[in-house]
């Protein structure tokens, strides 16, 4: 899982965005990067320079420019905004899980109210078998099996 608290607290400690990849100008034929450096800032000359985030002078194994470019695409400003935009999205999908939820459960309500009314209903036909017919074996065996029916739908929820 990703911690988006520290992420955020790490991209707003760096150099804000927009970040450039230099290629290398010596070999453009090749594959290479002599830096990344963020937006101008005054120097001790109150000049405005880029600022350098990242330098090499290494010959033999510069980084690659693709991968540069990559990092310097993924600078602070667009990872607040994507960090931004992940918070909306899990805010929406709880907002939605919640209505489904509320959705759900008015659907169980109505579901539970109808369970009852039939176990009402069916204990209610097992007392008129027994009033209406007092002695009756078959009577009584409709009653019983309706009451049986009834506990068997009031357990339903």
């Amino acid at each position: 899982m990703i911690d988006l608290d520290e992420l955020e607290k790490l991209a707003r400690a760096a150099t804000p965005g927009p970040w450039t990849a230099l290629p290398d100008k010596t070999y453009p034929d090749r594959d290479r990067c002599v830096g990344i450096v963020g937006p101008p800032e005054r120097n001790a000359y109150d000049e405005l320079e880029p600022v350098r985030l990242v330098e090499t002078d290494s010959a033999f194994y510069p980084p690659r420019m693709k991968d540069a470019a990559f990092i310097a695409a993924a600078n602070p400003q667009v990872v607040l905004e994507l960090i931004s935009n992940q918070r909306l999205l899990a805010a929406d999908r709880d907002g939605l899980y919640q209505q489904v939820g509320a959705e759900m459960k008015s659907e169980d309500l109505i579901r539970a109210q109808a369970f009852k009314e039939a176990a009402d209903s069916l204990r209610e036909t097992a007392r008129g078998y027994r009033t209406s017919n007092p002695g009756n074996y078959a009577a009584e065996q409709l009653a019983v099996e309706n009451e049986e029916m009834a506990e068997e739908i009031a357990g339903m929820k």
